[in-house]
């Protein structure tokens, strides 16, 4: 897009392409940020002259994704399984969670793994607490990840927060004796090994009954202002509000403990992105919105300056499109001070695969995530 009337292209979109479900990689309000999409081999040559006849510019980013996925989960798959845990591999769900016991096992003093539900299909959903003991409950920062099956790189970003906060607990003891840090690595696990295995882009929890081609898109499924199904599929929020078993018990999780928490991140790939709540709404006033702007500029600098790496700020609706029922919304109604929905590297690009990031970077976008949440940490410890 080049400027704003550009923006009519996803109602034209709709009109043109009725059967057409456009999985949009990048949808946004700014001229300034590309769009990408995923369309269907049968819709690509109409698609193309459709943009060629308005004028729009555009770029063909990778026409096999099947090719592409099947090589990466190949190499990635062998390797797994020559290696101890590494940082610079994807690792499946059972490594995850074997690595996070273990790490229990040698850490007793302050790590502890805890089940806090199960998925639609039957696997134990985890969260992992990081904190001395207290006499007393004492305040909770929740991060989690994995919330859509194909954004890989988010779970092996918390993995790299919660590896950096063990190995260097001498820095972190003073922090942790005052707070718990609450880490869910992979909230969706289900669409997680179906990405792994099936569907590199597949996106929502593998609830096929409801939404057989999709699932459903959990961060669409949260009790704060769920709206009905319009008809999408990679976006589709269930038949009525927490219908999900994955978003059902990590609500109930959160709201158990709202009066504990004071920060939450919720990781996703990929963009750039810190994003506030409202994401329903255009208004930007969520309570203390100056304040998580202001901490969420912080963090844009601490980005730039470390990793010389550009983030933008601001409401989640502004930058990109109203959207309902998602968990960064439902977490602001609880009364949680400090809440962001970040999308991590990389940038939107017309020449980037987006959700495919190779195993070389993960270390590097880890990194970019640990600086977000020191500062958000750092913050919540100096108002206790």
């Amino acid at each position: 897009m080049t400027d704003l009337k550009d923006l009519k292209i996803y109602k034209d979109l709709e009109k043109m392409f009725p059967d057409e479900k456009f999985d949009f990689w990048s949808k946004s309000r700014s001229p300034e940020i590309p769009i990408q999409l995923f369309t269907s081999p049968e819709s690509t040559l109409k698609f193309r002259n459709y943009l060629k006849s308005q004028n729009y510019n555009f770029n063909v980013t990778t026409k096999n994704w099947n090719k592409i996925s099947k090589s990466k989960t190949i190499r990635r798959l062998s390797s797994n399984l020559n290696n101890a845990f590494q940082h610079n591999i994807y690792h499946s769900y059972d490594e995850i969670i074997d690595f996070l016991k273990l790490q229990e096992k040698n850490h007793k003093e302050f790590v502890s793994v805890r089940v806090y539900g199960e998925s639609y299909e039957k696997r134990l959903l985890y969260y992992v607490k990081i904190g001395f003991p207290s006499e007393k409950k004492k305040p909770r920062i929740v991060i989690d990840a994995g919330m859509h099956g194909r954004e890989w790189v988010t779970h092996s970003s918390i993995l790299i927060i919660f590896d950096h906060i063990v190995k260097n607990i001498i820095k972190y003891k003073g922090f942790l004796e005052k707070v718990d840090v609450i880490i869910i690595p992979v909230l969706n696990p289900d669409g997680y090994e179906y990405s792994r295995r099936e569907v590199r882009m597949w996106r929502g929890n593998r609830n096929s009954d409801d939404n057989e081609n999709c699932g459903v898109d959990l961060n669409r499924n949260y009790p704060f202002m769920w709206k009905n199904p319009d008809g999408s599929c990679i976006t589709f929020p269930g038949f009525y509000k927490l219908s999900e078993y994955e978003s059902m018990y990590h609500s109930f999780y959160m709201d158990r403990n709202k009066h504990l928490i004071k920060g939450y991140i919720t990781l996703h790939s990929y963009g750039r992105f810190i994003l506030l709540p409202w994401s329903h709404t255009l208004k930007t006033d969520a309570p203390y919105y100056d304040e998580m702007l202001s901490l969420g500029n912080k963090m844009k600098e601490e980005l730039k300056n470390k990793k010389n790496v550009d983030y933008k700020v601001g409401s989640s609706s502004n930058i990109f499109y109203e959207c309902h029922g998602t968990s960064s919304d439902y977490v602001k109604s609880l009364g949680v001070k400090y809440v962001y929905a970040v999308e991590l590297s990389p940038e939107i690009l017309t020449n980037s695969n987006g959700f495919i990031v190779d195993e070389d970077q993960i270390t590097t976008i880890g990194d970019e995530a640990l600086i977000i949440f020191d500062i958000l940490l750092d913050q919540v410890v100096s108002e206790l």
